[in-house]
């Protein structure tokens, strides 16, 4: 990663290596952009992500160079719940807002690695919930939305079938924010490091009560 990416910047929570490809600036701006959305997170009483053994930030590379992934969240393996992230993220353009939402999308799946390990559906689910709502872009939220309208017959498992619309249709429907926290919060609680559907179907049912105990979903 050193050749790759020789330049930095950084401030206490964040550091951001940049390809030569990437101005100084534009570093600055996804820095300055991630620690605003650090501040959303602690402010919504999200756990905040995990670095890298021996690290005292969150280590983020960006480059302009093509990649068929937008951005990758790394984590560590093991028998532990929880796990340290690292981020990559590229055809960085200028910061552009489809640029915001890629990152904001990654942040959040630091975040999940800081309760649990479940690489499923919902994992993606829920990043894409966050991007939505915290980036300002709606691209891949109305992705999800078109899948779902051609799809709706499939099961929420079913990793074609756009299932960001569910974390969504919570956010509106059930409680907003802090339903979702909740549902982390279970998860965190009864969770292992090979989470079964059965008991994410329990964390999800029990986080959505919390906010409708005596309504049509409870019913």
């Amino acid at each position: 990663y050193a050749t790759t990416y020789p330049n930095s910047v950084s401030n206490s929570y964040f550091t951001v290596h940049y390809s030569s490809n990437v101005t100084k600036t534009v570093a600055q701006n996804t820095l300055s952009y991630l620690t605003s959305l650090r501040g959303q997170a602690a402010s919504l009483g999200f756990n905040l992500p995990i670095n890298e053994s021996g690290k005292t930030t969150l280590q983020i590379y960006i480059t302009a160079d093509s990649n068929s992934a937008n951005g990758l969240t790394h984590h560590s393996s093991g028998s532990s719940k929880t796990s340290w992230s690292y981020i990559e993220i590229y055809n960085l353009n200028n910061l552009s807002t489809k640029d915001k939402e890629t990152i904001a999308h990654e942040y959040f799946h630091t975040i999940q690695n800081a309760y649990y390990k479940y690489n499923g559906w919902f994992k993606e689910a829920t990043a894409v919930w966050f991007s939505w709502k915290y980036s300002g872009y709606i691209g891949r939220a109305k992705g999800h939305f078109d899948d779902y309208f051609k799809n709706a017959y499939k099961s929420i498992q079913d990793t074609t079938y756009g299932n960001g619309v569910l974390p969504m249709a919570i956010d509106v429907a059930y409680g907003g924010t802090p339903t979702i926290r909740k549902i982390y919060e279970r998860l965190n609680a009864v969770g292992t490091s090979n989470m079964s559907e059965a008991k994410l179907e329990e964390a999800i049912t029990w986080g959505i009560q919390q906010n409708d105990s005596s309504g049509s979903f409870a019913e």
